[in-house]
């Protein structure tokens, strides 16, 4: 039988999934199963004879491996009873004032139009939270070609390092929102390292593609400062805004399935606070693989999972 699709699953919980897979298929191979191998699995996994059998049930109809553990919650996606004809209309009427909208300008025309075709109008702060959206998108995709570096957090427990979220250290491609190069570290004492991630770069680089800016917040400038000396590019100049607000609004909150953060000081102290019964540490091998397929993933997902490019002084 092959292997089951645990795509989709926090990979925390895929261990636990597991477990519980090899119960039901302990379970269904006996001849004739009693209630007694049903309370000695389910207690073997934690659980009552009852959700167990329902675990089997549900199993047995749908083979799905999603369905044997509960779903983390992620982002609100609900859209609390927004009239998809006000929407269309704050829509359009925020994408006409571009980047001047504002909320004291685009509030009123939104209302007025709504109450003309008898739709209930967004609250205010909605429409706000909207134009917040459509400035970040617009920050993004009409900025000039460029590759930021910055680091998100995956919010993954490992079992070396139970008390810290893995770092990822990326170059991402704008406004492709190709991730170019990727370092993966694990101890917050020996964090992955730029001037390495630089080398990865150059090593992908094409000097017949579009030249592009690499933007550096100052510390990672200068760790870097080596092979960019090397490699022609001594007048580089750090970039003097944040560039985790850019990673940020670029993600979104996500590396492809697995949720991450830009400001681990705003995250929880310890990552073990985010495991639940059903969750468990992974290992840094499995951990590593994960973030790779969801780089891989996310490329795929935004279209752009080849980019040329080469690199000159920002």
């Amino acid at each position: 039988m092959p292997e089951p699709d645990f795509a989709g699953i926090e990979p925390t919980r895929v261990p636990e999934a597991k477990r519980r897979l090899a119960a039901i298929d302990k379970y269904l191979s006996l001849p004739s199963p009693t209630g007694e191998d049903a309370i000695r699995l389910a207690r073997s996994i934690g659980i009552t004879r009852y959700q167990f059998q329902r675990l089997v049930k549900a199993w047995c109809e749908h083979r799905n491996a999603k369905m044997l553990v509960v779903t983390k919650r992620g982002r609100a996606t609900r859209n609390y009873g927004i009239d998809p004809r006000a929407k269309a209309i704050a829509t359009e009427v925020i994408e006409a004032s571009g980047a001047d909208a504002q909320l004291t300008k685009v509030a009123p025309i939104v209302e007025q139009r709504c109450v003309e075709v008898g739709a209930k109008p967004p609250s205010r702060p909605t429409i706000y939270n909207w134009i917040r959206q459509r400035h970040a998108q617009a920050a993004n995709a009409e900025g000039a070609p460029r590759i930021v570096v910055g680091r998100m957090w995956p919010r993954l427990v490992v079992k070396a390092h139970p008390d810290a979220f893995p770092l990822v250290l990326v170059a991402v491609a704008l406004p492709e929102k190709c991730i170019l190069a990727h370092r993966v570290s694990f101890d917050p004492a020996r964090p992955a390292s730029v001037r390495n991630l630089f080398d990865d770069l150059l090593r992908k680089r094409s000097t017949k593609a579009m030249a592009r800016p690499l933007l550096l917040s100052p510390n990672d400038l200068k760790e870097a400062r080596p092979s960019l000396g090397v490699n022609g590019l001594d007048d580089l100049k750090s970039h003097p805004r944040s560039l985790q607000r850019i990673m940020s609004q670029t993600f979104g909150g996500a590396l492809a399935d697995i949720r991450v953060v830009f400001q681990i000081q705003k995250a929880l102290k310890t990552s073990a606070a985010n495991l639940s019964r059903q969750d468990e540490a992974i290992s840094e091998d499995f951990a590593i693989a994960t973030i790779d397929q969801a780089v891989s993933d996310h490329n795929c997902r935004c279209g752009s999972d080849q980019v040329s490019f080469d690199i000159i002084d920002g």
